[in-house]
């Protein structure tokens, strides 16, 4: 009986899915302690960071994870379910190992209405990011 239950929870989707849930959450975790930050980071000064060709990029510290089918990004063992559209595709670019330069966000923000407040909403996220160790802008 418990063969038979064993092979039929693995023969099914709902199994596939809680299991690929657990192993990115597991996977995803925090190695290391966060170490406290100086101050918080400034939007304006990120932006200007930015503009004159700093990239952002993985803070090895923190663990970026993400799923393709249903696509999920988890970030030191959380899932991140209220991402936009722009921070996702930014943490699926940072999760690859690939650093993020003012060209890839002006790119995702080109097809919205008010880029201006947009841009000003990511570089906000960023700087969340920053101060919780999830990245490093680099100039």
């Amino acid at each position: 009986m418990k063969a038979l239950f064993l092979q039929q929870l693995a023969n099914s989707a709902q199994f596939d899915a809680l299991f690929q849930q657990v192993l990115a959450t597991t996977v995803s975790r925090r190695r290391y302690e966060l170490l406290e930050v100086a101050g918080l980071s400034d939007p304006e000064e990120v932006l200007e960071t930015f503009e004159h060709g700093g990239r952002l990029r993985q803070d090895n510290n923190c663990k970026l994870v993400y799923t393709q089918d249903p696509f999920r990004i988890y970030a030191n063992g959380e899932w991140l379910d209220e991402l936009t559209y722009a921070e996702a595709e930014i943490l699926k670019q940072l999760a690859d190992g690939q650093t993020v330069d003012f060209a890839f966000l002006t790119r995702l923000i080109g097809s919205l209405q008010d880029q201006q407040i947009s841009m000003e909403v990511l570089v906000d996220s960023i700087c969340n990011w920053l101060d919780d160790g999830w990245a490093l802008l680099t100039e």
